[in-house]
């Protein structure tokens, strides 16, 4: 059993479980425009070690993306962002914790992403809002990606 200790440097787990089921939809109604969505849904486990058990959660990430120049059609611009919600109570002794502590967020904000004859490179802003029981504040990544 693995249980954190807050003087290591580094612990490698959260000492529970979660099983995430995955949905990833793309529409590309022209040559132009993509709408994509991602969905996860996480369903935790009880930690044994602290018999805390986190909340289950909904998260959706989406894209609308589009190519402005014709002639350069590995350029794309984008509106992003996520959707991020706990539906079940955080449990304590198999009680709910406080109000339940659930968490949300919204956030949105633009990407620029650009595709090589193999890869990419994506760079996005992420403003959240709403958020509760967790921090809220800005998000700025640069992705990379290539075939193995």
């Amino acid at each position: 059993m693995c249980i954190r200790d807050r003087d290591k440097l580094v612990n490698p787990g959260l000492n529970y479980t979660t099983v995430a089921p995955q949905l990833a939809l793309t529409w590309l109604p022209t040559k132009d425009l993509e709408l994509s969505l991602f969905s996860i849904a996480g369903f935790n486990s009880k930690n044994q070690a602290t018999q805390y058990t986190s909340g289950d959660y909904f998260d959706i990430d989406y894209a609308i993306g589009y190519r402005p120049v014709a002639s350069l059609r590995a350029l794309q611009v984008s509106v992003v962002g996520y959707w991020f919600d706990q539906f079940t109570d955080d449990q304590l002794n198999d009680h709910q914790y406080l109000d339940g502590h659930h968490s949300k967020v919204f956030a949105v904000g633009p990407q620029v992403r650009y595709h090589f004859a193999k890869g990419g490179i994506a760079l996005k802003w992420l403003h959240e809002t709403s958020a509760e029981n967790r921090p809220e504040g800005n998000r700025l990544q640069l992705q990379f990606a290539v075939p193995l």
